[in-house]
């Protein structure tokens, strides 16, 4: 097939890419600001809608993370609709309520988007659901939970306790008894691929994790375990412990997909280099 996937240099984008041309697909990364239309004479079977606002960071107002967010799956609709094109979009575990420990979030689990960037996700899916219905078209949101892999920049919390055991200082947590589910983009890039070769109809959600809870802090106590180095964390106390852990029986029904990257296998390689 052929596929236009934009946020194509990011980190999902780059092992995606690779995968999609071994499998034979011709691709095309868009390197436009998605907040345009999109000017390219590629005419695509699908679109994989990776380009977005991450994680805001000081400088992105909450404007700007709407227009990226959400008028950037609009003109990618658009463009769907002018190729005939089917929509896979890049959609984030923040839309779900924060659960008690030990629970996990299914697909059909109350939504309650708390910051703007979550709430673009939401209205991006949204989008992507009326387009569906609408059109009688493909459009699969692939709600992705805590990625993390090679090159992944700061400030997110994995390169950041990579960065400061492979330094020998003290990792510092806001958030210890944060529950977050962990998945290595190589499986996220996997189930993107699967959901770009299958034969799904209409519009469906789907969450991509590891659907293993573990705290922030016992992500910094196995970094320093697999370093083979002493533990030096700075915690605050008394903070919220809530978990956002996937459920992925849906994923693994509809795909035929199940990470196989354990987190584990992904802290080594990271701190080894």
């Amino acid at each position: 097939m052929k596929v236009l996937v934009t946020g194509a240099r990011g980190l999902i984008g780059r092992a995606l890419v690779e995968r999609l041309e071994s499998a034979g697909h011709q691709t095309e990364e868009l390197a436009d600001d998605v907040r345009r239309r999109f000017d390219t004479s590629f005419e695509a079977d699908v679109v994989v809608h990776l380009a977005g606002i991450l994680k805001p960071s000081e400088g992105d107002s909450p404007r700007q993370t709407f227009d990226v967010n959400v008028i950037g799956t609009a003109n990618a609709l658009a463009y769907c609709e002018r190729s005939g094109a089917d929509m896979l979009l890049a959609s984030s575990a923040a839309v779900y309520r924060p659960t008690e420990p030990g629970a996990v979030v299914a697909e059909d689990a109350e939504l309650d988007p708390r910051a703007p960037y979550a709430s673009s996700k939401w209205l991006a899916e949204r989008l992507c659901e009326q387009w569906a219905e609408e059109k009688d078209r493909r459009a699969v949101a692939l709600r992705v939970f805590n990625v993390y892999g090679p090159d992944q920049p700061l400030p997110f919390i994995v390169p950041y306790v990579v960065d400061c055991v492979r330094r020998g200082q003290a990792i510092a947590l806001r958030s210890p008894e944060a529950i977050r589910d962990f998945v290595h983009v190589d499986d996220v890039a996997t189930a993107f691929l699967a959901a770009v070769d299958s034969d799904l109809r209409g519009y469906t959600a789907l969450n991509i994790g590891s659907g293993v809870g573990t705290s922030v802090r016992e992500l910094a106590e196995l970094a320093f375990r697999v370093a083979e180095t002493p533990p030096a964390i700075e915690a605050d106390a008394g903070a919220e412990r809530t978990a956002v852990v996937a459920d992925i029986t849906r994923a693994a029904t509809e795909l035929a997909w199940r990470p196989r990257r354990d987190l584990v296998t992904g802290l080594d390689e990271l701190i080894q280099g």
